[in-house]
């Protein structure tokens, strides 16, 4: 979770449906500049919100070494 309302909203949506599908939910407090590194380590599972115009290059990067996938839109 960042720290910008639409994106804990959306975390928390996004939980609720995981729950409801027998999922564990966790929300991890992340910096929104290194939340795609830590994806790309293992740290944390997903993000649902990505800033291009603010995040692409630490995104971009994460997404260089391979384990990060963009699922798209």
């Amino acid at each position: 979770m960042n720290n910008w309302t639409s994106q804990n909203v959306l975390s928390h949506v996004a939980g609720i449906l995981l729950e409801k599908k027998g999922f564990e939910v966790e929300y991890i407090p992340s910096d929104g500049q290194l939340q795609f590194q830590a994806i790309a380590d293992g740290d944390l599972d997903f993000q649902i919100e990505v800033w291009e115009g603010s995040h692409l290059t630490a995104f971009n990067n994460a997404l260089a070494t391979g384990n990060l996938v963009d699922y798209g839109t």
